[in-house]
């Protein structure tokens, strides 16, 4: 039997993984909720899939976002829980290649089905 904090944990891994390898608007598109908050450095708050997902494009910007979860926690419920870790963002900034690094905290919410969906995605630079 899987515990409920390393399934939650490689639900996070794959969500990281879907970001890296469909971009960070797919990946936002599978595994937030539709009303979710994300809290980003220096800007937002933003409220709902679309406004997040538009939040997210930078025109005329490809980058890459990977991030690794290092813990978290499952209520005992099993029904909420968080993940926090470190983040990496490359692109290419007029030309230069530029690596903002940080921290993140996501809260899950257990759906009906079992999969685990962030309902708020924040995170603040190192």
């Amino acid at each position: 039997m899987v515990d409920k904090l390393d399934e939650l944990l490689q639900t996070d891994r794959l969500f990281a993984e879907t970001s890296k390898k469909e971009g960070s608007v797919a990946a936002y598109k599978k595994f937030l909720v539709k009303d979710a908050v994300f809290l980003p450095n220096r800007r937002g708050p933003f409220q709902g899939i679309d406004n997040i997902c538009n939040a997210i494009k930078i025109p005329g910007v490809e980058y890459t976002m990977i991030w690794t979860p290092e813990t978290g926690k499952v209520s005992e419920s099993g029904d909420l829980g968080y993940t926090w870790g470190n983040y990496e963002l490359s692109y290419l900034n007029e030309g230069k290649s530029e690596i903002e690094k940080g921290k993140y905290l996501n809260v899950w919410t257990r759906q009906l089905d079992g999969s685990w969906k962030v309902i708020v995605d924040m995170g603040n630079l190192s």
